[in-house]
């Protein structure tokens, strides 16, 4: 693999895959069975030498995809959910420690200047919208966030 980053978020999703695999949540079998066909078309793409995409794109994806996982497990049953959520934040800051400081500070960065420039960023703060809309007491961060998503999609 060509790209080290690449590399250590694949790396990630495996682990993740056997660990949340132990748990045998029913409700996790669609998500880590897709995950291990994801994981094979990202082999198959990379060892591909006429391949177009980037393995910095894939990263990309790869990262969206681990800041969406919390939101995604805290919709798993009372049982299934405390353990999938430690074993999630276990392997992430094992394997990428700082991932999700330096996700909240980007997030600060991009609302200290005002503007979303790209879709990455675009991610990050819709993430950041999906967190706390639904909890009490951030109506202020919220309207922040949403004018900055407001903003970058009438630009584009």
């Amino acid at each position: 693999m060509k790209s080290k980053k690449l590399e250590t978020l694949v790396n990630v999703y495996k682990e993740l895959a056997e660990e949340l695999g132990k748990l045998n949540s029913p409700e996790l079998e669609p998500l880590l069975n897709s995950w291990s066909v994801s994981l094979g078309q990202v082999n198959e793409i990379i060892s591909n030498p006429d391949n177009a995409i980037k393995p910095s794109q894939l990263a990309s994806g790869f990262e969206q995809g681990l800041r969406d996982m919390h939101l995604m497990l805290s919709d798993l049953n009372v049982q299934y959910r405390s353990p999938a959520i430690g074993v999630f934040y276990k392997i992430v800051g094992l394997h990428l420690p700082g991932f999700f400081q330096k996700s909240k500070a980007q997030l600060q960065r991009i609302v200290a200047k005002g503007q979303i420039k790209n879709e990455n960023e675009w991610y990050l703060v819709r993430h950041r919208v999906d967190e706390i809309e639904c909890q009490l007491n951030n109506e202020a961060e919220l309207a922040v966030l949403n004018e900055l998503l407001g903003n970058f999609e009438a630009s584009v």
